[in-house]
């Protein structure tokens, strides 16, 4: 199997659905507001509004995953548990994660902080994944 093609198209494909969230969260405004507390002054200062929490996400897979051997194999250490991968669209990483198996970083997140477009982004690109047999899950976590 080309490894680097699914790559590539999962990275496609998620930054399609990175895009589709971000022009939906836009569509419907800003849900958040970001400002000094107002119990501890009494002018509370008001600095700009959020489309959605802040967060991170990404694929985890097994250490075991023929993806993880080939980005292992085809890219190289960036730590002592990270590997690095560059393709047209930029960097793929992986890194171990706790307690096991690696999280698989792609460059698809439209550059934006939005929990759900992350979300959206990776779960797209799994999707891609998993046609090919490549099982892994989405994990995300508010900043």
């Amino acid at each position: 199997m080309d490894y680097l093609k699914v790559l590539l198209e999962a990275i496609e494909v998620g930054r399609k659905a990175a895009k589709e969230q971000l022009h939906r969260l836009k569509r419907n405004g800003a849900r958040y507001i970001i400002m000094d507390d107002p119990s501890l002054t009494d002018e509370p200062r008001v600095y700009g509004t959020m489309l959605d929490l802040c967060g991170f996400a990404n694929i985890r897979l097994s250490g075991r995953s023929p993806l993880v051997r080939f980005i292992k194999k085809n890219g190289f250490r960036s730590g002592y548990y990270s590997y690095v991968l560059y393709t047209k669209y930029g960097k793929v990483e992986i890194y171990k994660a706790y307690p096991k198996g690696y999280s698989l970083h792609l460059p698809i997140d439209e550059g934006r902080q939005e929990i759900s477009v992350k979300e959206a982004a990776y779960q797209a690109a799994l999707e891609v994944l998993k046609k090919h047999g490549i099982d892994g899950w989405v994990y995300s976590r508010l900043d």
